[in-house]
């Protein structure tokens, strides 16, 4: 069972038709919002976030601006950004460490972004067939060589999940920098290799 996979498949959902419960997690419908799917643990202070992949033609843009290395000046990073630092503060406590971030195409590009500048402060981030292009590629690379503060943060706290035959995902298949990446040779039979489903259909 991959809660992880099941909260960045939630995401997808509208705000009051999302699932209640993930194992010990409640969703958080006040501080969801259709863009993320919140699930807290009051017992642990413990927070899973699912970022809502591509929707609609808006979202196509975001993924041009993220995936060219702009994600600054695109609306869908910002509000990620914003929202990551609203449950740190409130439901984590102040503590990055308390909290995960998941999400599929744009996404888990989003989740690979935030990663990027919080991983060394303990934020885990899950990306499921994230969104890529040449400079992903270049950009993966080049942690290979240099050991900047980003590629430092993708190596402590990203985990990559990606199947075979996903042109969108294309980059992270040829070189990753992640904590780990996790590979799926083939999709299963009636599922179209870029699906969140092939990730996250045995949960329940």
């Amino acid at each position: 069972m991959d809660q992880n996979a099941f909260v960045a498949n939630e995401a997808y959902g509208n705000v009051d038709e999302r699932a209640t419960t993930v194992g010990s997690f409640s969703y958080r419908p006040e501080v969801s919002d259709s863009y993320h799917a919140v699930y807290h643990d009051p017992r642990t202070s413990q927070t899973m976030v699912g970022i809502r992949g591509t929707a609609d033609f808006k979202d196509v843009l975001s993924d041009v601006s993220i995936v060219g290395g702009v994600e600054d000046m695109d609306p869908r990073f910002r509000a990620s950004e914003r929202k990551l630092q609203e449950i740190t503060n409130t439901l984590g406590h102040g503590d990055y460490g308390n909290v995960k971030v998941m999400g599929h195409s744009l996404g888990g590009q989003v989740v690979s972004r935030l990663v990027a500048r919080h991983g060394l402060k303990g934020l885990e981030g899950h990306a499921y067939n994230p969104g890529s292009g040449p400079l992903q590629t270049l950009s993966n690379s080049k942690c290979h060589i240099f050991n900047t503060e980003e590629c430092a943060n993708q190596r402590a706290g990203l985990h990559i999940h990606t199947v075979d035959g996903d042109p969108l995902s294309v980059a992270w298949h040829i070189t990753t920098n992640a904590a780990s990446a996790t590979h799926t040779r083939y999709a299963p039979q009636g599922f179209n290799a870029h699906s969140m489903f092939n990730f996250s259909r045995a949960y329940r």
